[in-house]
């Protein structure tokens, strides 16, 4: 074989994997599942976040707390709450609307927090609503939530498991200082 037909046939293989690429031939790992269905006037309420792999806004956040507050058909009001820093530190409060996509029994939610916004999933949920694994689907954000600022141990480690096996990097993920779980 010669350079020339070597060389061709390098770039014909490189643009046939491209293709493939393009037509959806590089397979990335499916979205986690979300829970079968989440009855909105229980999720409703107070949530103190034990731990998250943590947006950029995020990042300094102690102390965060959600609201979630029923408004029409498959919304809800979101009221998230931190400190900076400290436990101490400035109180910030962003305030949003978390809406059910169609077809999803509420599990999947479009949160938007004026400009900025994301799609989360519900990925567990206690059956007495008491504990909750949000998570984005491309994996780069969870949330691990709780009616109280301290979850038994056993739950902890039950669910921080869970966030492993489903495919987020429990490297990133950093626990939340709660001031009342002290």
């Amino acid at each position: 074989m010669t350079r020339m037909t070597t060389a061709k046939s390098l770039i014909g293989l490189t643009l046939l994997t491209l293709a493939a690429c393009l037509c959806g031939g590089c397979v990335s790992d499916p979205p986690p599942q979300p829970v079968q269905s989440v009855d909105l006037d229980r999720y409703a309420g107070k949530w103190y976040e034990i731990a998250r792999i943590p947006h950029l806004y995020e990042y300094w956040a102690v102390g965060d707390v959600d609201y979630f507050t029923p408004l029409k058909e498959g919304k809800m009001r979101v009221v998230h709450r931190c400190h900076q820093e400290t436990t101490y530190g400035y109180l910030r409060e962003d305030v949003g609307v978390a809406e059910s996509v169609r077809g999803s029994n509420n599990a999947k939610l479009h949160l938007q927090f004026g400009l900025a916004g994301v799609d989360v999933s519900v990925l567990a949920l206690d059956p007495d609503y008491q504990y909750a694994v949000m998570g984005t689907p491309d994996r780069k954000s969870v949330w691990i939530l709780s009616r109280k600022p301290v979850l038994p141990p056993e739950v902890d480690d039950k669910l921080f498991r869970l966030v492993d096996d489903l495919g987020y990097d429990t490297g990133q993920l950093r626990r939340t200082p709660q001031p009342m779980g002290l």
